[in-house]
């Protein structure tokens, strides 16, 4: 068995769980994490009670009953609400626990390939950090979107001065 096995298995698993995560993502146009958040937040609209100006007021057995009722009358028939729909299957699910998976194969032979041998050290560099790009990868998107705003942020100001 070769001494660069291992190194390159740990590099294998990286890219694999890498592209398992990124490419499910494009191909079914999946929105970012924050850019869905943004919807949930917007309010529902809800399905106005009917009001009731009856006040009732009731003491041990005795009850008294003020006002008008303005609800329609209990032998009406009350509909039953609709069921509500299950909610959608999230198609790349399953890709991102396989990418998981492989993210954790490859940073448990990482350490392993480490002590093996000393010359594809890089590759086994390699191979960890695109597991653990893949495990956080939402992150290293946002943390890429940051760090273009504050280049271009850095070249207008030095333009400037």
């Amino acid at each position: 068995m070769s001494r660069h096995l291992p190194a390159r298995l740990t590099l294998l698993l990286g890219v694999v769980a890498l592209g398992l995560v990124l490419l499910p993502a494009i191909i079914f146009d999946q929105p970012l994490p924050w850019a869905a958040a943004g919807e949930k937040d917007q309010p529902v609209e809800r399905a106005q009670q009917p009001t009731s100006h009856r006040f009732n007021i009731k003491i041990n057995k005795f009850e008294f009953a003020f006002g008008k009722n303005t609800t329609q009358p209990a032998t009406a028939e009350v509909s039953a609400p609709p069921p509500v729909p299950p909610p959608p299957r999230n198609p790349i699910k399953p890709y991102q626990i396989a990418a998981v998976i492989f993210a954790l194969a490859g940073l448990i032979t990482g350490p392993m390939a480490w002590s093996t041998a000393r010359r594809s050290r890089p590759l086994v560099v390699s191979g960890v950090t695109c597991c653990c790009a893949a495990i956080l990868w939402h992150y290293v998107v946002a943390g890429l979107i940051v760090g273009v705003a504050v280049a271009i942020l850095l070249f207008i100001l030095s333009a400037f001065g």
